[in-house]
């Protein structure tokens, strides 16, 4: 037939092609539309991609044809497919990449190779509900297979999983009913959910003034595409005030999508929603199996949950009827995509909301400069919430100066002030947490001879030791070496552990306090799946005194018993050669804090830093957002840093360090030759902050400047031909520049 279709592929193309054009066979014909995935030729290869255009007339050149058809209609349909393409422009991806973002979890090329439902085998009564309850008294004999028949009756209609009644019954009784014709196995699809048994009902709450006044704002902002920056306090109740609105979005008969920024918060917030919505609640992350994700998706899909909760990825669930989505801790990094597509879940929350007429809600106690300096400017509406809910005062927050501790002859891992404190809480009774955001035991090991650190040898960056299995550890790559008995350098034999890390931390609360109940979270304690649940579920049942962790523990967190929050190391984000650095430590440190005090009993939270007079840090100290704000945006104003422009990271890598530094000069070079003074400033070339990392050596170029001229220059960087063995890696907009 006459004819072509333009097809998006899952993998990146040569020169910045978006699309390969396709001929249409005849034994296709009629089954194409914009939205169907299916299966093309690439080379010598099958991939699969995205049917999104047809053309009409012949093609100017032999084409080859489209190989199959993979799913039987379009599961992405007109609306999301233009909503894929504004991601692909704005954060410079390959349009099939984000494609792939809106489908089932587990669609591959091979159809066999792909997710599908879950069957098991069940029985039901092959024979009416009146004839089976008179085999009941034949049976009396039989009082397994009596047993199993009395519980198909219980619901004669629904059929019972063999499982349930071997569980029940014992394994024969159901084969032997079936030999004497009174019930019959079928095979049924059954739901993977983890979170079926969460039951637990939770009813409205009184709301609180400024509760009531952001409910009544947002609920008139409904069907209007408009974003507003909820800014409440920690314990001020903005969950309250998403379950509210979700409740008024549902009785329009409309979809709601919440995202949460780390994976150990969703089973929280699972639990509070299907108890205000009692199976109506579906959950995408990738803490959940393959199969748990696939089912979840489907329920979206067919309508049958119309409440998402997810992490960052559930932005692209198959809403058709969306009314509501909320960014809660909006600030957090977590929410930008480190691998291509680069997008940024906040960002494309606003952007769907807008398509579709629905509500954006952005939540947090410590926006990001870019939300809040937008409300400033009148572009999203702002609602304040600064009163914790019943009267609850905020926790008192005091700096530690390790300077000083240092002075007076005191050299612990816990300062004398935290000391007291931990041993007071463990005699009430009552529970704790630390903060450290470093895994491990030991940053690095010191060879006190020669001053050499043991690094890995595929990354330029030191390996971090872990008193668990005494094994050095990389933390980017995932080498793993055990520790060596001399210095790799110089023979020597005098190496030393330095630095600190949430294993070290545990270790000292054990020797400090040894009667202590310690808890830990962290990457390494919850590497195993529903580990992030298991470990709160205990703390929350006060099976656990003392909760450390990394910045797992910052967010979100609702534990009544918590009076006191300890920070072992303010400083870690001050470090980093990031200009975002002094508001990841505003915002980690009043995080943290506001995990104190949230029952009835006062909170204290106490700061260990070397700089207690670094402005992020006073104002953390005051809870004083405003204070913060104004001083780190004269700062970011002074440099031209975001928000007052945009950033667009241009990473080159390849294994060969003097290609990659070669083809980094040249990229820079022809950046500044594009008249770029006069529309956006080229810094660099400049090895990355990570030099090295997975055997690729990095430099970056990075350009500050107007989005659109940004975008521009990003695409023109797309179809730039990189030298030998080397990559371009373009971010628009990154959130560490590591």
């Amino acid at each position: 037939m006459s004819g072509y279709v333009e097809v998006a592929v899952d993998l990146p193309l040569p020169g910045g092609l978006e699309v390969l054009d396709y001929a249409i066979p005849a034994r296709l014909a009629g089954r194409l539309r914009p939205g169907i995935r299916v299966r093309v030729p690439v080379r010598n290869r099958a991939v699969q991609g995205w049917v999104v255009a047809l053309r009409e007339g012949p093609p100017a050149r032999p084409l080859r044809e489209v190989a199959a058809v993979l799913d039987p209609e379009p599961l992405i349909g007109p609306d999301e497919l233009e909503l894929a393409r504004w991601i692909a422009r704005r954060y410079l991806a390959p349009l099939g990449q984000v494609l792939a973002l809106f489908m089932p979890p587990g669609q591959r090329v091979d159809p066999g190779q792909s997710a599908r439902p879950r069957e098991v085998l069940a029985y039901r009564l092959a024979v009416p509900p009146e004839e089976a309850r008179a085999a009941l008294d034949k049976l009396s004999r039989a009082p397994r297979q009596r047993q199993a028949l009395a519980l198909l009756l219980e619901h004669p209609d629904e059929p019972r999983t063999a499982r349930e009644l071997a569980e029940a019954c014992g394994p024969s009784a159901a084969r032997s009913l079936a030999a004497k014709g009174l019930i019959e196995a079928i095979p049924i699809t059954v739901e993977r959910n983890p979170y079926v048994a969460w039951r637990e009902p939770m009813p409205p709450v009184e709301l609180t003034a400024e509760q009531a006044r952001a409910v009544a704002e947002a609920e008139a902002r409904l069907g209007t595409g408009e974003t507003i920056l909820l800014h409440g306090v920690t314990g001020s109740g903005k969950t309250e005030v998403y379950l509210q609105l979700i409740e008024r979005v549902l009785a329009r008969g409309q979809q709601a999508i919440l995202l949460v920024p780390e994976i150990a918060l969703t089973p929280q917030a699972m639990r509070r929603f299907q108890g205000r919505f009692p199976g109506r609640v579906a959950m995408l992350h990738s803490g959940m199996s393959e199969g748990e994700r696939y089912d979840h998706w489907w329920k979206i899909y067919r309508g049958e949950a119309p409440v998402v909760v997810g992490a960052r990825s559930a932005i692209f669930a198959p809403t058709r009827r969306l009314g509501l989505v909320v960014v809660d801790e909006e600030h957090a990094t977590s929410y930008k995509q480190e691998e291509s597509p680069r997008y940024h879940a906040r960002e494309v929350a606003m952007e769907r909301a807008r398509r579709a007429k629905a509500l954006c809600v952005l939540g947090s106690a410590t926006p990001s400069l870019e939300s809040y300096y937008a409300s400033t400017r009148g572009r999203i509406l702002r609602l304040e919430m600064g009163q914790r809910v019943d009267g609850r005062r905020l926790p008192r927050v005091r700096l530690i100066d390790l300077r000083q501790e240092l002075k007076e002859g005191h050299q612990g891992l816990f300062s004398r002030a935290l000391e007291r404190a931990l041993v007071s809480r463990l005699e009430r009774e009552e529970q704790a947490i630390l903060l450290l955001n470093r895994r491990g035991y030991q940053s690095f090991l010191l060879c006190r001879i020669c001053g050499a650190v043991v690094e890995c040898p595929h990354c330029q960056v030191s390996l971090t030791y872990h008193k668990v299995g005494h094994r050095l550890r990389c933390h980017y790559c995932g080498t793993e070496r055990p520790v060596p008995r001399t210095c790799p350098a110089c023979g020597g034999a005098e190496l030393s552990g330095m630095g600190v890390g949430t294993q070290q931390v545990e270790e000292a609360l054990y020797r400090l306090l040894p009667g202590a109940r310690v808890l830990r979270l962290d990457a390494d304690t919850t590497a195993r799946k529903g580990a992030h649940d298991r470990i709160l579920r205990r703390f929350e049942a006060h099976q656990g005194d003392i909760l450390v962790g990394t910045q797992m523990v910052a967010k979100g967190l609702d534990f009544p018993r918590v009076t006191l929050v300890g920070v072992i190391d303010a400083d870690t984000s001050l470090r980093f050669p990031d200009f975002r650095g002094a508001e990841l430590a505003f915002q980690l440190i009043t995080q943290v804090a506001g995990r104190a005090g949230r029952g009835l009993l006062p909170g204290e939270v106490l700061v260990q830093t070397y700089l207690p007079e670094h402005y992020s840090l006073q104002a953390a100290r005051e809870h004083d957002y405003g204070a913060f704000f104004q001083r780190e945006l004269a700062y970011r104003r002074r440099l031209g840093y975001p928000p007052f422009t945009h950033l667009l990271r241009v990473l080159i890598q390849g294994r060969q360090a003097q290609a990659v530094e070669a083809e980094a000069r040249g990229v820079a070079q022809a950046l500044k030759a594009r008249r770029a003074g006069e529309r956006y400033r080229v810094l660099g070339p400049a090895p990355a902050p990570l030099a090295k990392l997975k055997d690729h050596w990095r430099w970056q170029v990075l350009l500050v400047g107007p989005l659109d001229d940004l975008l521009e220059a990003g695409h023109e960087l797309r179809a730039r031909r990189m030298g030998r063995g080397c990559q371009a890696v373009l971010d628009m907009d990154p959130v560490s520049l590591l």
